[in-house]
């Protein structure tokens, strides 16, 4: 075993192949309501490699999913979120206080939306931005801020464990 706590043999080395189509996605969500738009792909890098999972995001005009592959090319539904109303245009991952995977997500209303990895309630955690959010980045050392930017060219920064901007 390497520092990392990986076979030696396996460091560096691409275990796949993955090859995964957005058009697997939408079939996995249907039509939904005549939307197949997806605007963005985050992928969960704080479950880390020792985990063994490849837990991903995509969100789209009225839908956020979580999902996860496998080596076999095939793709599971680990929760959707679907909104009749808004169009999500970002997402990204973040963890909380406990130590466990959110994904965080936003869009045309202005709101971004948290939801726990394996939990099954979805909150608004900041709605009092102005115009459409059109990404969200977490800070890479700190993990509770979020960088929020809106279509009225305004950069917000959130601590996502206190919701205070």
């Amino acid at each position: 075993m390497g520092k990392t706590g990986v076979d030696s043999s396996q460091q560096g080395r691409f275990v796949g192949p993955f090859n995964y189509k957005l058009g697997d996605i939408i079939n996995i969500h249907g039509d939904i309501q005549g939307s197949k738009k997806i605007y963005s792909v985050a992928y969960n890098h704080f479950l880390g490699v020792l985990r063994n999972e490849s837990i991903f995001a995509v969100c789209g005009d009225r839908f956020a999913g979580i999902y996860q592959s496998f080596p076999d090319g095939s793709l599971k539904a680990l929760m959707e979120f679907r909104d009749c109303e808004d169009n999500f245009y970002t997402c990204t991952w973040s963890i909380n206080q406990r130590g466990e995977s959110m994904l965080l997500f936003g869009g045309s209303l202005s709101t971004i939306h948290c939801h726990t990895l394996g939990g099954e309630l979805c909150e608004v955690i900041y709605s009092n931005q102005e115009g459409a959010i059109n990404e969200l980045k977490v800070a890479t050392r700190w993990p509770h801020l979020l960088f929020s930017a809106s279509r009225n060219t305004t950069v917000h920064l959130i601590n996502i464990h206190t919701q205070a901007v």
